[in-house]
């Protein structure tokens, strides 16, 4: 009796799945639908995206001989939905951002730069993506709540890495609460929409990933949607460093710890 590797049946399994939505979206861009019934578009845009960080999160999970075989196999597959994706996005490109940073970040995650690489170049070079991307940067408030002792000055680094992936948005002076801190690394988000909690999850994961040059991981790391002051919900997103990962960082830093790029 055959033996049968059930991390590969669930690898080909989510992998029939991009196929079939990647299909099907195919045939909605290209028939009248598009024009139509936009909404049909998105939902089923939506449906692919979904089942390739799906299938992403699958791979990410596979041990590496594992992984390098499902890759290989799956890789065209991968690459003609990106392309269906970018057709889609030209239709749909705001819906098409959070989507496309998702899988982005997924694949990144997986250890699949290719397709990273592939999806973060049709947000940069799709001429809508492109313009919902600075749209939704830029009136975005970000705050760093820091222990006083993370200044701008120690945080510029920090800044320039969300200026480059955020070039419109609105950085403000780092805000030092009175009161003792919450350890930990949490991203603060207002507005009730997907589109502020994928930004908020991209912040959470350039700021870890800055964090991990020096070696540091904070023991806790997460988002939350906040109750705003106002009766209006800002375009607002707070960076909370707690002081276990503030001193770590502070300690670094003054260290001379070179930074790798």
């Amino acid at each position: 009796m055959l033996s049968v590797n059930p991390n590969l049946v669930r690898v080909n399994a989510a992998i029939t799945v991009v196929k079939s939505t990647t299909e099907t979206l195919e045939r909605a861009i290209q028939s009248s639908t598009a024009e139509t019934n936009p909404q049909k578009i998105i939902d089923v845009l939506d449906q692919t995206a979904q089942a390739t960080t799906s299938y992403l999160s699958v791979i990410k999970k596979a041990s590496g001989s594992e992984k390098q075989q499902a890759v290989a196999s799956t890789k065209q597959q991968l690459q003609d939905t990106l392309k269906v994706l970018d057709s889609a996005a030209a239709i749909s490109p705001k819906q098409s951002l959070p989507l496309l940073a998702k899988v982005a970040t997924e694949a990144k995650d997986a250890g699949v730069p290719e397709i990273a690489q592939g999806a973060q170049k049709i947000i940069d070079t799709n001429p809508g993506v492109r313009s919902a991307a600075e749209t939704a940067a830029k009136s975005g408030k970000v705050y760093f709540i820091t222990p006083e002792d993370l200044t701008d000055t120690t945080l510029h680094e920090l800044h320039d890495r969300i200026k480059a992936r955020f070039p419109l948005a609105d950085l403000q002076a780092a805000v030092h609460p009175p009161g003792r801190m919450d350890p930990g690394l949490e991203v603060v988000y207002y507005r009730n929409v997907p589109l502020d909690k994928q930004i908020a999850e991209d912040l959470l994961k350039l700021v870890t990933d800055y964090l991990n040059i020096y070696k540091i991981a904070p023991n806790s790391a997460s988002i939350r949607k906040g109750s705003p002051d106002q009766p209006t919900e800002p375009f607002q997103f707070d960076i909370h460093i707690g002081p276990d990962v503030a001193s770590k960082l502070i300690s670094s830093l003054n260290q001379g710890t070179t930074a790798l790029h």
